[in-house]
């Protein structure tokens, strides 16, 4: 079986991972549509205007962070403006779906808003969301494999 994970980040402004998953572009939306197969803890209605919420465990607390689908075009983008209730101002991430041959679909996930962070805490989070997006793009990828 073929993982490709690719990172890029650009002038710390941008978080940028990529996945190539062997499925359909149908397969992959109705898995990323539906995160409680794959993402533990989020709520979403993916449609414009509609609610994401995920609820997560850090340090023995409960942390949530809310936000608001911004655009839903199916099998191709979703993209939802989001904050954690330690942030200054909402982040905006998007995951872009295209057809990668063979019947694959390449899942591109972009997160910015990063500017809003001193340098210091910048650094930490895109290390941190990094991680994060890593675990969940590969849980995507088994699901909707599977």
């Amino acid at each position: 079986m073929e993982f490709t994970i690719k990172e890029q980040n650009l002038m710390e402004k941008l978080l940028k991972v990529q996945i190539s998953v062997n499925a359909s572009a149908q397969k992959v939306w109705d898995t990323l549509v539906n995160p409680t197969v794959w993402w533990e803890g989020v709520t979403l209605t993916p449609k414009i205007g509609g609610i994401f919420q995920e609820i997560w465990n850090e340090n023995a607390q409960e942390k949530v962070a809310v936000g608001k689908v911004v655009s839903s075009v199916p099998l191709s983008l979703l993209e939802i403006n989001w904050k954690d209730e330690d942030w200054p101002n909402h982040m905006t991430f998007t995951f872009l779906l295209s057809a990668g041959g063979s019947g694959r679909t390449h899942v591109v996930l972009t997160e910015k808003g990063w500017e809003m962070f001193a340098s210091d805490r910048r650094s930490e989070l895109m290390s941190s969301h990094r991680q994060g997006w890593n675990y969940h793009l590969a849980e995507l990828k088994q699901v909707a494999e599977g």
